[in-house]
């Protein structure tokens, strides 16, 4: 995801520069779907193969560990979905001088509210809280990015 967003924010870059906005509006709409269409194929992966891949780490066969982890991976790679969506946005907002929005985008998804839904899930669901933090992080990252792409159409509107 993250060569996919260093390619669209060189794209958006150089359309930018030229005054192409629909061309810079074309290319992370196709990146935001280019996201998802990875997300559906990595999950679908998870989702059918979770056993295996929980064997691949679990070697000594710990069956409560292998409890733990199943659940655990069938919650923590739904968060991918929205990360997609934040890694793109992110590169996006770099690209066309909102860097006060990517800024604010990073610094949500990699530490502030990892680190503060982390704390509170784990306490609300136990080990089933840990697991959804990252999802959990990532959704409401969404939303904020949401709301700049918003706030930014209603200002590219006024003037």
């Amino acid at each position: 995801l993250h060569l996919l967003s260093r390619r669209q924010r060189q794209m958006c870059i150089r359309d930018s520069g030229k005054g192409n906005k629909k061309e810079v509006s074309r290319v992370y709409r196709y990146s935001i779907i280019t996201s998802v269409a990875l997300f559906a194929v990595m999950y679908a992966v998870v989702a059918c193969f979770t056993g295996q891949l929980v064997s691949l780490f679990n070697s000594e066969g710990v069956v409560e560990l292998a409890g733990y982890a199943y659940t655990g991976m069938r919650i923590y790679f739904i968060g991918f979905l929205f990360a997609g969506f934040n890694i793109i946005s992110a590169g996006y907002f770099s690209a066309v001088e909102m860097a006060k929005e990517s800024f604010v985008v990073s610094v949500l998804r990699g530490f502030v509210l990892m680190v503060v839904i982390s704390v509170i899930l784990s306490r609300l669901f136990g080990m089933n809280g840990v697991w959804s933090s990252f999802p959990a992080a990532e959704s409401i990252t969404t939303c904020v990015c949401v709301l700049f792409i918003i706030l930014n159409n209603i200002r590219v509107k006024r003037s």
